[in-house]
C-alpha cells in the first residue's frame, strides 16, 4: 500500500510540473535585475507593457517566443541582446499570432540610454543592444496617427544592431526608425506606412508588399543606400507631398526597384549620386513621378517600363552609361504644374552631359542634355531624340525612328551623328552641322527654323541625285520665313569615329569619364552580394551601328615568328591588335593624312611585303579604303610615333591597294609605325 501510495503522488507531481510547464510565463511591469529568457520556459505572455531600466542586460535565447496583449510595448532602457540563429529565430508577436487592427502590440521601443550595438572589423558583434533573427510582427496601431506609432522597431535616439530580421504584418509609419544603420533586413506587410528609416547607411534589405495612403518614403536613409531591394508598392490618394520609393541622403548604389504603383512618386532621390540602380514596371498614377532624381551623377543606372508623367532619370550632373527603356505616358490625373514638377515627359534630363546613354520606346522626348549629348543611343521615341541648351555639344550620337532626331538650339555644335528613319532628321537653328550621317528621314533630312542664311557642308546624305537631295531639306525654298541652306561639299562615305576620340575632344567630358571609372572603383564590391553592374557598361558603345576600335578585349595568345604570346585586343569586325609603343599627340580621326612604315606576314611567318622594301613610307586618308578596311580601322586611335600589331582577318583584306598584292582568303599580321597626322 505505501509503495502504491508513493507511485500516485509520484504520477500527480509529474502531472502537475509537465501541466506547469505546458501553460505561458506571465511577464509585464519593470524588469531591475539581468537575467535570460530561455526558449524552455516560452512562450512568455505579456499583459502589460515590459520596462527593461537603464543599466540592466535582458538575454533572449535563440526560440524564445514572446506574445503581447493588445497595446502592450517593449520598452528598452538598458541592454537587450536578442540573437537568434537561423534555424531559431525568436518572436515577438501579438497574443493571436494573427494580424488583426484591433490587436495589435506596439512594438519595441529602445530609450536614449539603450547601450548602442558596436561590432569589429569583421561586422562580429561585441556588446550592446542587438536585434539579430529575430522576427517581429502582428504590431502597431490602429490609428497611425497615434503618440507612439512611428515604428515596430523605435531607436531613432539611439543605435541598435539591426540586422537579418522580419518585420512583417504591421501597421505604422516605418518597420524600423534608427539612428544607426540597418543590414540584411526583411520588411513586408505594412499596412499603411512605409519600411525602414536610418540615420546610418541602409545595406541589402527587402521591402515588400506595402501600401500606404500617406505620403512617406517607403526606404528613407540619411546614409547611403546600397544594394537594397524594393517591390510590391502601392501608394495611393490624391498627395501634395512627394512620396521617394527611396531616399538617401547619401549616394544610392545598386538598388532594385520593382513593382510600384504611385502618386506623385520618384523612385530614388538623393542630393549626392545615383549609381548602378535598377527599375522595372514603375506606375505613377496620379500627378508627376520621376524614376530616378539626383543632385549628383546619375551613372549606370536601368529603368524598364515606366508609365506615368515625368522625367526618368533627371540629374543635375551628368547623366552616363543609363538606360531607359518603355516610357508610357499614361492619361492621369495631373494637379499642379509647378517649377518643381514641370509640365515634361522626357526619358533622361540632366543639366551637364549625358555620354553613353541608351533611350528607346519613349512615347514622349528622348535626352535633354543641357551641355551635350556624347555617344548616344536613341530610338522609338515619338518626339524629339535629344536636345540641349545654348551652344551644347551634340556629337556621335545614333537617333533612328523619333519624331525630330535631333532638335538643335541656337548656336548648337552637331557632329558625327548617325540619324536615318526619323521623321525630320535634324530640327536646326544656327551653328555647326558637320560629318553627321543624314539619310533616309521620312518628311526631311535637315529643317532650319531659322531666318539667317546656313552652311552644312561635310556631311553624308546617302542621296547623290542633287534633286532629291534638295527634296529633303526644308529652308527658304518651302517656308521663305527662313534662310537658306548650303549643303555643298558633301561626304561620299560615312564618318566612323570612337566614342574614346569624341570624349578626348571635350576636356570636361574627358574628366567626367575619369571620375566614372574613380566611383566604379571606389564602391567595387561595396554592395556586398553582387557585383557592380554598372562596371561592364564601362566598355559599352555605338560599334554595333559603328565599328570603331572601342575593343571588346579577348583573352588570346597568338604567336609571330619574332615575338612570343601576347593578348590582343579584338574589335567587332574581327581586327586584332595590340599597341607596343603608345606615341604622343593628338589620335587618329576618319578622313586624316597619315604617313605609316609597315611589315606584312603570313600566319606562318612567311614576310609579305614592308615599306622599306618599297623604298618609301606609305601615305593615305584613313577611312576611304585607300589601302583596306584592316588598315583603316587598325590605325584609328593611334597616335605619331606609335607602333602597332594588327592581325587583319581575310575579309578585312580585301581590295587592298597602295600596298602589295594579298593572296585572297589569307589572315595576315601587320606591324605599323605612325609617323605623321595632319588634316
Amino acid at each position: 500500500m505505501k509503495r502504491q501510495a508513493i507511485l500516485k503522488l509520484s504520477i500527480i507531481i509529474f502531472l502537475l510540473v509537465t501541466i506547469s510547464n505546458s501553460f505561458p510565463t506571465d511577464i509585464s511591469g519593470r524588469i531591475s535585475t539581468s537575467r535570460t529568457w530561455t526558449k524552455a520556459e516560452s512562450p512568455y505572455f505579456v499583459n502589460a507593457d515590459i520596462i527593461l531600466m537603464d543599466g540592466v542586460t535582458l538575454t533572449l535565447e535563440p526560440g524564445v517566443e514572446i506574445q503581447f496583449s493588445p497595446k502592450t510595448a517593449f520598452i528598452i532602457y538598458g541592454e537587450l541582446i536578442a540573437r537568434g540563429t537561423p534555424e531559431q529565430k525568436i518572436l515577438l508577436t501579438c497574443l493571436s499570432k494573427i494580424y488583426s487592427p484591433g490587436n495589435l502590440w506596439r512594438g519595441i521601443l529602445f530609450k536614449p540610454s539603450s547601450p548602442a550595438g558596436i561590432l569589429d572589423e569583421k561586422k562580429n558583434y561585441l556588446k550592446g543592444s542587438i536585434l539579430e533573427y529575430v522576427i517581429i510582427e502582428n504590431g502597431g496601431c490602429a490609428d497611425i496617427k497615434e503618440v507612439g506609432c512611428e515604428a515596430l522597431v523605435n531607436a531613432h535616439d539611439t543605435k541598435p544592431i539591426i540586422r537579418q530580421c522580419i518585420i512583417q504584418k504591421f501597421q505604422s509609419r516605418y518597420g524600423i526608425y534608427t539612428a544607426g544603420a540597418v543590414e540584411h533586413n526583411l520588411v513586408q506587410h505594412n499596412f499603411n506606412g512605409g519600411g525602414i528609416a536610418c540615420s546610418g547607411d541602409a545595406i541589402n534589405n527587402t521591402i515588400t508588399e506595402i501600401f500606404t495612403s500617406r505620403a512617406v518614403n517607403i526606404l528613407d536613409c540619411y546614409g547611403d543606400a546600397i544594394a537594397n531591394k524594393v517591390s510590391q508598392i502601392t501608394i495611393k490618394g490624391n498627395m501634395t507631398l512627394k512620396s521617394a520609393i527611396i531616399f538617401s541622403a547619401g549616394n544610392a548604389i545598386e538598388n532594385e526597384i520593382k513593382n510600384i504603383q504611385g502618386s506623385q512618386t520618384i523612385g530614388i532621390e538623393t542630393p549626392n549620386h545615383a549609381y548602378g540602380n535598377n527599375i522595372e514596371n514603375f506606375a505613377v498614377r496620379e500627378n508627376y513621378g520621376c524614376g530616378i532624381q539626383a543632385e549628383g551623377r546619375c551613372i549606370g543606372n536601368r529603368i524598364i517600363n515606366f508609365k506615368g508623367w515625368g522625367v526618368g532619370i533627371e540629374c543635375d550632373k551628368a547623366a552616363i552609361l543609363n538606360s531607359v527603356h518603355y516610357f508610357d505616358v499614361l492619361a492621369i490625373k495631373r494637379y499642379d504644374v509647378t517649377p518643381e514638377f514641370p509640365g515634361e515627359d522626357i526619358a533622361i534630363r540632366t543639366k551637364s552631359y549625358a555620354i553613353q546613354n541608351q533611350v528607346c520606346n519613349i512615347k514622349n522626348n528622348g535626352i535633354f542634355a543641357a551641355k551635350g549629348s556624347l555617344n548616344n543611343r536613341v530610338d522609338n521615341v515619338t518626339r524629339d531624340g535629344i536636345t540641349g541648351d545654348l551652344e551644347c555639344k551634340i556629337f556621335n550620337n545614333i537617333v533612328t525612328q523619333t519624331g525630330t532626331g535631333i532638335q538643335a538650339p541656337s548656336y548648337a555644335f552637331v557632329k558625327y551623328n548617325k540619324l536615318i528613319n526619323n521623321s525630320i532628321g535634324i530640327d536646326f537653328c544656327q551653328g555647326e552641322c558637320k560629318f553627321n550621317s543624314i539619310y533616309d528621314n521620312e518628311r526631311y533630312n535637315f529643317l532650319l527654323n531659322s531666318k539667317y542664311d546656313v552652311t552644312i557642308d561635310s556631311n553624308y546624305w546617302k542621296i547623290t541625285n542633287p534633286d532629291e537631295l534638295l527634296n529633303k531639306i526644308s529652308d527658304y525654298y518651302v517656308n521663305n520665313e527662313f534662310g537658306k541652306v548650303t549643303i555643298q561639299p558633301i561626304l561620299n562615305e560615312e564618318i566612323v569615329i570612337s566614342n574614346e576620340q569624341v570624349v578626348a575632344m571635350i576636356p570636361a567630358a574627358k574628366k567626367l569619364m575619369e571620375d566614372v571609372h574613380q566611383l566604379v572603383e571606389k564602391y567595387a564590391g561595396k554592395t556586398g552580394n553582387r557585383e557592380s553592374v554598372a562596371t561592364p557598361a564601362l566598355i559599352a558603345t555605338n560599334s554595333d551601328s559603328q565599328k570603331s576600335i572601342e575593343a571588346i578585349k579577348t583573352s588570346e595568345s597568338v604567336t609571330t615568328s619574332d615575338n612570343p604570346p601576347v593578348e590582343f585586343i579584338q574589335t567587332e569586325s574581327g581586327l586584332k591588335y595590340i599597341d607596343q609603343v603608345e606615341g604622343t599627340g593628338r589620335i587618329v580621326q576618319k578622313i586624316d593624312r597619315v604617313e605609316v612604315n609597315y611589315h606584312l606576314w603570313k600566319e606562318d611567318g612567311t614576310e609579305i611585303g614592308s615599306s622599306q622594301k618599297d623604298g618609301h613610307s606609305l601615305v593615305f586618308i584613313v577611312g576611304y579604303g585607300r589601302v583596306n578596311k584592316g588598315f583603316d580601322e587598325g590605325l584609328m586611335g593611334m597616335k605619331v610615333g606609335g607602333k602597332r600589331k594588327l592581325i587583319i582577318p581575310p575579309e578585312l583584306c580585301l581590295n587592298s591597294r597602295l600596298i602589295c598584292e594579298i593572296p585572297p582568303n589569307l589572315m595576315i599580321i601587320a606591324e605599323i609605325e605612325l609617323l605623321s597626322i595632319s588634316n
